[in-house]
């Protein structure tokens, strides 16, 4: 037989219990609202992104075009192109050089430091 105090106590649980669950399911909802708002902004700034690419891209072929024309005079048709694509290629080179460095740098070892521990 439960005494007045064993049923106030089994009752509290279940209120803590319960309580507990609400939270929990609470917490969920919460984290699932951020989770999907994020994505979103995520999603939308990819967008964007792309967006910038393709018109860096454009822009960079017209800079290339508006360099042929400009040079097209001093160096003849031919010559434009090759002085504008050897421009192209030093600067990509550049960029991959620079790439490569910071991904070096962020590995936290130098060709010098591999080279040594090779010998």
């Amino acid at each position: 037989m439960k005494t007045p105090v064993d049923a106030s106590l089994v009752d509290r649980l279940d209120e803590l219990v319960q309580n507990v669950r609400t939270w929990l399911v609470s917490e969920t909802n919460l984290l699932k609202a951020k989770v999907e708002f994020a994505a979103k902004t995520y999603i939308v700034a990819a967008a964007i992104i792309i967006v910038a690419a393709i018109l860096c891209g454009t822009a960079l072929v017209f800079l290339a075009i508006s360099a042929v024309v400009a040079l097209t005079p001093h160096f003849g048709l031919a010559g434009a192109y090759a002085v504008t694509a050897l421009g192209g290629l030093i600067i990509a080179a550049l960029l991959g050089w620079y790439a490569h460095s910071s991904v070096t740098n962020l590995s936290g070892t130098s060709q010098t430091t591999r080279r040594r521990e090779k010998l």
